[in-house]
């Protein structure tokens, strides 16, 4: 006679769960009427979200390894980001939340023109790098620890994000002219063009933790991702030959850094259709590394703190729209701006 593994106990806890019923049931459309801090990390069992949101980043600073806030306006650059995003979750059983979710971003990274003058030339240039198409899918899984108290809950939950593109910038498109009656000089604008995501698949883990009190409720969340494999992809060069410009790429492998995101948030419940929320987040990356004529070179490590608000509206049971914000308070190796983000999401439960 073959032992029980600790695996086959797993199937079995598992499926007397699924088979368990759940002690006084509620109507759906009892927890479509959920308080914002009454409502559970994960979905209900057979309940259906559909997120759709838009994200608006303005970012002209830059936070050096020092920790100094420097001023890119004065350099002549910002950032503009445009985020679209689409995430669906289901509640597959009362303790276990399926989840996708993906996006479409749209970032330029401007510099305003620049003229050099030389003993017998004068270069004027500028540039722009626009990131545009699909972000990665992230594909997850999140399992909630049951029977506990509904003031509380605990989640864990695991997944991976597959790059919906390579790392295969286009072409660049650099524009060359010759405006000045003077030998040797001329303007260039230079255009690149890139992709967003990682480049490469990524795993993940986390965690989620929400406590609530009469009107008010504390939710906390960690989440770390690694990449699970080395990319490969090319870069664009350019020099300019007679009244042309010539472009050759160049093959490097990469490997993107580890990331921690975390963060807390206070939500008070003024109303039964409008809570607001005070939130703290922040963000570091570590490790990675990318290939330089032939040499690896490591990544710097980066490091941010945001504050921000929000609130939520039910506009209907099934309808509900969000607006936040947020502003940098501190930063190690990366950009700081301000995040404006209105989301909206629709519950149902179709089975």
């Amino acid at each position: 006679m073959r032992p029980i593994t600790i695996s086959s106990l797993v199937i079995i806890l598992l499926l007397f769960l699924l088979e368990l019923p759940v002690a006084g049931q509620v109507e759906p459309e009892v927890l479509l009427n959920e308080r914002f801090i009454d409502r559970p990390l994960n979905m209900h069992k057979n309940q259906m979200q559909i997120n759709l949101g838009y994200g608006l980043r303005y970012e002209t600073g830059f936070y050096d390894d020092e920790g100094l806030l420097l001023n890119l306006e004065e350099e002549g650059k910002s950032i503009l980001t445009h985020n679209y995003l689409f995430d669906l979750r289901y509640g597959l059983l009362s303790f276990m939340e399926l989840s996708l979710r993906t996006g479409i971003l749209s970032k330029n990274e401007s510099m305003r023109q620049v003229i050099k003058i030389g003993i017998d030339n004068l270069v004027s240039y500028a540039g722009n790098t626009e990131t545009r198409g699909f972000d990665d899918l992230n594909l997850g899984v999140s399992l909630s620890l049951p029977f506990l108290p509904e003031f509380t809950g605990f989640s864990v939950h695991g997944g991976m994000s597959i790059p919906l593109r390579g790392d295969d910038p286009v072409q660049p498109e650099h524009e060359l002219t010759f405006p000045y009656q003077i030998p040797g000089a001329y303007d260039i604008v230079y255009q690149f063009r890139e992709s967003p995501g990682q480049g490469v698949a990524c795993s993940n883990l986390g965690a989620g933790m929400r406590l609530a009190f009469s009107n008010m409720a504390l939710i906390s969340r960690v989440h770390y991702s690694f990449p699970i494999q080395e990319g490969t992809g090319y870069t664009w060069h350019s020099r300019i030959v007679g009244n042309s410009i010539e472009y050759d790429n160049e093959t490097y492998t990469f490997l993107p850094r580890r990331y921690l995101d975390y963060s807390v948030s206070g939500i008070y419940q003024l109303f039964p259709w409008f809570a607001a929320d005070l939130t703290i987040r922040g963000k570091q990356g570590k490790g990675g590394w990318q290939e330089f004529t032939g040499q690896q070179y490591s990544l710097p490590g980066i490091h941010s703190l945001h504050a921000g608000a929000g609130f939520e509206i039910m506009v209907t049971p099934m309808l509900r729209i969000s607006q936040s914000f947020s502003f940098p308070v501190t930063g190690k190796n990366t950009y700081s701006g301000i995040f404006i983000f209105t989301g909206m999401n629709m519950n149902l439960f179709p089975f």
